[in-house]
């Protein structure tokens, strides 16, 4: 059976028509050029970036509570965002997607059975690591994504006061209260 082309000005036009067709119709995919074990090597090769956007925030948020000592890039198990050797604490920013935030979570919809499983698999990573750290007398700090946000912030500082509590206190401008939050009637 042969597929049908609305034919256009355009041979461009014409060939993404075609082809959109023929691989429905068929059922044609684009062919790998790896065995699967060589794709899974590839893949494997590819390191992430980092979440550098998010870094930079918390980053931010240490120098304006006067936190200081931080690392980045420390060989610790799991890799933390942050180390402060002094304090002994491990600093990870967790995205809400990619670490199963309880708020924030949502499950893709295509190929969800692979989706689930690798998100599973990331957050009992994340309880393996934070186990393993207590273990070595280390204390874990895990700061989700969203709560770097600015409406987060007040619960964010409470939270990283409790791991510092012998950083200046917030003073001035950068007090989080509800009267400089809100809009000024000027």
């Amino acid at each position: 059976m042969v597929a049908r082309v609305a034919w256009s000005a355009s041979p461009r036009l014409n060939f993404v028509r075609w082809m959109r067709q023929t691989c429905v119709h068929y059922k044609l995919s684009m062919a790998d050029v790896f065995s699967k074990a060589k794709r899974k090597y590839v893949m494997s090769q590819i390191k992430s970036s980092g979440n550098a956007k998010t870094e930079k925030v918390l980053i931010r948020i240490f120098k304006e509570l006067g936190i200081k000592g931080w690392r980045r890039h420390q060989h610790l198990v799991g890799h933390p965002d942050f180390v402060f050797r002094r304090h002994r604490v491990a600093v990870f920013v967790d995205g809400c997607f990619w670490h199963c935030c309880p708020i924030h979570q949502t499950w893709p919809k295509n190929n969800a059975r692979f989706w689930r499983e690798k998100l599973t698999a990331n957050r009992v990573r994340d309880q393996r690591v934070t186990q393993t750290l207590k273990q070595q007398k280390w204390r874990v700090l895990r700061i989700w994504e969203h709560e770097l946000n600015v409406k987060s912030r007040r619960t964010l500082f409470a939270k990283l006061r409790r791991y510092f509590p012998n950083q200046k206190k917030n003073k001035g401008a950068h007090t989080i209260t509800r009267e400089n939050t809100r809009p000024r009637s000027d």
